[in-house]
């Protein structure tokens, strides 16, 4: 069975999250002959009833009607609507606060050079991907931590520090990965 990139998913959901409160607060959602009203809370409305009775705004045979209060509570709990669902998609990831600049460690196997350990934690990150789309990194020197020995991952891509952690976590990245959100903090957790 195939299963979808997780980034697939993620954009899925934000598009979900844009397409459902804009509907809700702005389409034309009720309409009656030939009068269409626009949004829950009515902010626009079409008249194609009456005759032009002076309104400034027309759209074909329709006389647009805009309610300036009703729109702007219509924008806000739009924008509230969208982010509270923009946090929610977002909290789904383990290490949300990406507030610093992330960094990843990677493990070298025992008895692995410098060189050969490098070339094969590059291999490793390029097995996740399909040829044509593998991303741009490099690798640093090693870095000793907590009696072994790491690579640093060199990208400002904060989505391939997460996909790396979310791989190690879902057991498809084959080394141990030490993560941390911000680089700054020097609050490090393996990722198991």
């Amino acid at each position: 069975m195939m299963h979808l990139p997780p980034q697939l998913m993620r954009g899925f959901g934000y598009a979900m999250i844009l397409l459902i409160p804009t509907w809700l607060f702005f389409a034309p959602i009720a309409a009656f002959h030939h009068m269409v009203r626009c949004g829950l809370l009515c902010p626009v409305f079409l008249d194609g009833e009456s005759p032009r009775s002076g309104v400034p705004l027309f759209l074909g045979e329709y006389d647009v009607h805009v309610f300036p209060g009703r729109l702007a509570i219509s924008f806000v709990l739009w924008a509230i609507c969208v982010f509270l669902g923009w946090r929610f998609t977002k909290g789904g990831v383990k290490h949300s606060d990406m507030s610093g600049i992330p960094d990843t460690l990677i493990e070298l196997k025992a008895g692995e050079s410098e060189a050969e350990g490098r070339t094969q934690v590059q291999i490793d990150i390029a097995s996740m991907y399909p040829p044509e789309s593998v991303p741009r990194f490099e690798l640093s020197g090693v870095v000793e931590r907590d009696g072994r020995r790491f690579v640093r991952l060199l990208s400002m891509a904060g989505s391939l520090h997460l996909l790396l952690v979310c791989w190690r976590e879902a057991g498809q990245f084959p080394r141990p990965i030490l993560f941390t959100p911000a680089k700054e903090s020097d609050s490090y957790e393996y990722v198991a």
